[in-house]
């Protein structure tokens, strides 16, 4: 049995894929910071994220370069990939902000919020984000229904401290 070397293995592979990861985002902040090449940094996150798409970290960072270089539509296009390929929490919550306050679709926003509350059952954070939309909307009686059955199943300090 070659269990230990089957375990090397696999942390040898972890380490050089973070490794290539970290290379990757050294290129991209390259690109950026030295040639403002932003169409090759976001080549360079296009690939990263084909090979590794649950990673937050090349999510986050890819966001940054579009919230910053790209278009309202271009970073909705990223959210939606995102939202539909790594499914993070932080993805929903980002795309119904970028709907709601950048264009304006507030009921596309609750949508997106509603998707990811049905993908992550009692995500504090979803649940808090469409609470607040329900809010700001004016729908008190939405946010109050959805806080009542936060309360009633999840009762984390967060929730609690929204319901009171």
């Amino acid at each position: 049995m070659n269990f230990g070397l089957e375990i090397e293995s696999f942390a040898d592979k972890k380490e050089q894929e973070k490794q290539t990861r970290n290379i990757w985002l050294d290129n991209v902040e390259a690109c950026i910071q030295n040639q403002g090449a932003i169409e090759t940094a976001r080549a360079i996150l296009r690939n990263a994220l084909v090979q590794f798409p649950e990673k937050k970290k090349l999510w986050m960072k890819t966001q940054k370069l579009e919230n910053e270089f790209g278009t309202t539509e271009s970073l909705c296009r990223l959210l939606q990939r995102g939202v539909e390929t790594a499914k993070h929490e932080f993805l929903f919550i980002l795309l119904a902000k970028a709907l709601w306050k950048k264009l304006g679709r507030s009921e596309d926003a609750l949508e997106v919020l509603r998707q990811g509350l049905k993908e992550h059952e009692g995500a504090e954070d979803l649940v808090l984000a469409l609470q607040k939309l329900y809010r700001d909307l004016g729908l008190f009686k939405e946010a109050i229904e959805l806080l009542d059955e936060a309360v009633a199943k999840y009762a984390t300090d967060r929730i609690w401290m929204q319901a009171v």
